[in-house]
């Protein structure tokens, strides 16, 4: 199976502080280049303490002012940092008034260089504000920043902070509306599984891709050479917005606690497989696990591409598998991209260190390129909850995906899978209007929109066929 590497633009209760990491990491790059600012190899003259001494980090690294940063304007950042980070604590402080303080450390000496870096959220809860401050160690890795610019044979490094959670708005508040939670509402406490296992699964992938250290490559060009479109980073402001974009996000859930659904039915239907595939029309019910499962299988190569068998079957899984998936279906939009760790990113050679002209309009993040990958063999499968007259509809990449929210889809619905048993459905199927939705789709290669759409209404009919197959006493 052939995978493509795609360049892509992308936007990029209490618990413990979290330990920042120490950076006792070698870096892959040459000699920094003289700015006129201090030495041939570019050393702007090390920051010292009150005793006269340099000043180091614990890896070694000695600290570059950044312009306009004075010893008393770092010590100033310092204080303001560790009051906020106090009012933090103590829950005494109000998120919107924090965000307003952030917003106006970061346009001060010290910690201005670092904007790019910090995109803060319209607005906070007070969990998520905690969160960052004493989970992430997003406080501590602004002190960090403003003690200045990393330095150690020829090789300068900045501070990239971890973000924010934010509350969610827009049409991403819209679309999980529906699972509000009213404060009788039982199952609220329930989806708290359904979220620390997600959230667990991604932070598993986050720690497998993290790196303490961004390298040079990640915004010198190095690596997409051939895109002549890129305009990479040639300035102080371009490279911090750069290396924000490439540090490594996790997926958080922004969204307040909602409310589990427990009754309803999910339909799925598309296409599962490659080479050896099948076509398929799935019902699942949220009560009762009865599931009505219609497929058209055929092979690629062997049968040109045309179905050769078919199986219909009822049976039964396990009602919470599915409504777990069915909460992860709704809510996907809850799930987003944020940086969780510190990390020190390497400044490219050549690279002043120097702030813009006042009025020079921030860099946009959107430009530097992210690369991703798709797969000739994955689907889009397409899905419907429908309970009563509210139904909500979309899709999600089959059987793997760039998009971690869409394998971690995948995987529920393989392990719910995994359990059902063939045996009479527990209740009846529902009506031909409720299973009639969306098409997945596959590659136009593999077949026409006209032949996915006979596919569909072949299957329809062969569900009609499974309305007999209901236990006796099926609601």
């Amino acid at each position: 199976m052939k995978r493509a590497l795609l360049a892509l633009v992308v936007a990029c209760g209490s618990s413990q502080p979290r330990e920042l990491p120490h950076f006792g990491v070698p870096f892959a790059t040459g000699p920094v280049a003289g700015d006129g600012s201090g030495s041939a190899t570019g050393e702007r003259g090390a920051v010292v303490d009150d005793d006269g001494k340099v000043r180091h980090d614990d890896d070694g690294f000695h600290f570059e002012p950044t312009p306009g940063c004075t010893e008393v304007e770092r010590k100033a950042r310092a204080a303001e940092l560790q009051a906020m980070s106090d009012a933090v604590a103590q829950g005494s402080a109000d998120p919107k008034a924090v965000l307003g303080e952030l917003h106006a450390e970061l346009a001060k000496p010290c910690l201005d260089y670092l904007a790019p870096a910090v995109a803060l959220p319209a607005s906070v809860s007070r969990e998520h504000l905690h969160d960052a401050f004493f989970h992430d160690g997003f406080g501590d890795a602004l002190m960090q920043a403003a003690d200045g610019i990393r330095a150690k044979g020829g090789v300068r490094a900045i501070i990239v902070p971890p973000e924010i959670v934010p509350d969610l708005a827009g049409s991403d508040a819209a679309a999980i509306a529906p699972l509000a939670c009213a404060g009788s509402d039982a199952s609220c406490a329930r989806t708290a599984s359904y979220v620390t296992r997600a959230e667990a699964a991604f932070d598993a992938r986050y720690d497998k891709d993290r790196k303490n250290v961004l390298p040079v490559e990640a915004c010198d060009g190095s690596q997409l050479k051939e895109d002549d479109e890129i305009k990479w980073p040639h300035t102080l402001e371009d490279f911090v917005s750069c290396a924000a974009v490439e540090t490594s996000t996790t997926l958080r859930f922004a969204a307040p606690t909602l409310r589990a659904p427990e009754h309803g039915w999910l339909i799925l239907r598309g296409r599962r497989g490659h080479y050896d595939w099948a076509d398929e029309l799935r019902a699942y019910d949220l009560a009762t696990g009865a599931a009505y499962v219609v497929r058209h299988t055929g092979q690629i190569i062997v049968d040109n591409g045309k179905p050769h068998g078919d199986d219909a079957y009822t049976g039964r899984l396990a009602p919470d598998q599915v409504r777990e998936l069915t909460f992860m279906l709704l809510a996907r939009r809850a799930f987003v991209p944020v940086r969780t760790w510190t990390t020190k990113a390497t400044v490219p050679s050549g690279i002043p260190i120097a702030l813009p002209p006042a009025g020079t309009p921030p860099p946009d993040p959107e430009k530097w390129p992210h690369l991703t990958w798709a797969d000739d063999g994955q689907t889009e499968i397409a899905y419907a909850y429908v309970d009563g007259a509210a139904r909500v509809q979309g899709t999600f990449t089959w059987p793997a995906a760039a998009d971690w929210r869409d394998t971690y889809l995948d995987e529920l619905l393989a392990v719910a899978e995994a359990g059902l048993v063939r045996d009479c459905a527990p209740a009846k199927l529902p009506a031909t209007s409720v299973l009639i939705g969306p098409a997945g789709s596959i590659s136009q290669i593999d077949a026409s929109r006209a032949e996915q759409d006979a596919e569909d209404h072949a299957l329809d009919a062969l569900a009609e066929t499974l309305r007999s197959k209901a236990c006796r006493g099926a609601r």
